[in-house]
């Protein structure tokens, strides 16, 4: 027997109160699906304690995104550092200080991983920092490939170490004499800062760091000056930065935040690794205003052995 079809009480399609629902959960489902793929495919490091944990070396400290590439120099055209600027390299200089109670760091290599990690800005301005302490300081450029002291300072692209390391130049030809703004903590004039720059393009960089002429050299400075801040190339680009690090006494490793991947952080790690302990630290670059609080001034931690 068959019954009477009853139309139904409401129509069957479209039923937008259900639709709704499921488009929601659909939505929301695949935006965390989307978000956690992002996550796992994005290998930056971001925060202080993931690259200090990565690097396995203490943290000396952080700089700020728009402190890079400005300096304390009176006249070059740029936006200079101001106090509150400065006070992040002097808490480097002072953390750097107590990298090594019983043998202080004189002779310091400053690097990172690969280009535009701010590495330049921090020898420069640490440098300074030293300078307006009172301590008899010298910043060389060694970065022979890609040199931007000159325009950085305002003063001259040579002569400069190239020049000398070939015998083309002599040791008072290829310092120069930077003044430096007036510290106002101190209440003293413009201070200078004692730099020598790349000098001429040379076709054998990473020969010329290795040679005994530059060995010679960098004796002679060590004894000149209370500090000796070598602004190198990056670790991964080519092999000149290796070439210095068992000459100095102490590496900065400067890891550019939310920029640096997990993978060339261990890689610029192991780099050092294959050369006798020294004492190591880093430094976070290109920190966004108000994040300063995760990067704590205050976070100097020793690493375990190794480095």
């Amino acid at each position: 027997m068959t019954g009477t079809a009853v139309p139904s009480a409401g129509p069957v399609s479209p039923r937008p109160v259900r639709d709704t629902l499921l488009g929601l959960v659909l939505g929301l489902t695949l935006g965390v699906l989307a978000a956690f793929l992002r996550d796992a495919l994005d290998r930056r490091l971001r925060s202080a304690s993931e690259i200090r944990d990565e690097l396995r070396m203490p943290l000396l400290g952080h700089i700020r995104r728009d402190v890079l590439a400005r300096t304390l120099v009176t006249e070059n055209g740029r936006k200079r550092l101001t106090e509150a600027d400065l006070e992040g390299f002097r808490v480097l200089r002072t953390n750097l200080d107590f990298l090594d109670v019983d043998s202080p760091v004189k002779t310091v290599l400053v690097t990172s991983p690969l280009p535009a990690e701010g590495k330049s800005t921090v020898a420069t301005s640490l440098a300074s920092a030293y300078v307006l302490a009172g301590k008899r300081t010298l910043l060389v450029e060694c970065d022979l490939r890609r040199p931007t002291m000159a325009k950085r300072l305002g003063c001259e692209p040579g002569p400069g170490l190239s020049d000398y390391l070939v015998g083309q130049a002599t040791p008072s030809e290829v310092v120069q004499k930077v003044p430096l703004t007036p510290d106002p903590e101190n209440g003293t004039g413009a201070p200078t800062l004692v730099a020598i720059t790349a000098g001429s393009p040379t076709p054998r960089p990473a020969e010329l760091l290795a040679s005994k002429r530059f060995g010679a050299f960098l004796d002679q400075v060590r004894e000149a000056y209370d500090v000796v801040v070598l602004d190198a190339t990056p670790l991964l680009s080519v092999g000149d930065a290796l070439q210095l690090v068992p000459r100095v006494d102490g590496v900065v490793l400067c890891v550019r935040a939310e920029q640096t991947t997990r993978e060339q952080a261990r890689a610029a790690r192991q780099a050092l690794e294959h050369f006798p302990d020294r004492p190591t630290g880093v430094v976070v670059t290109g920190v966004k205003p108000g994040h300063e609080l995760d990067y704590g001034y205050y976070s100097y931690a020793y690493a375990p052995a190794g480095h």
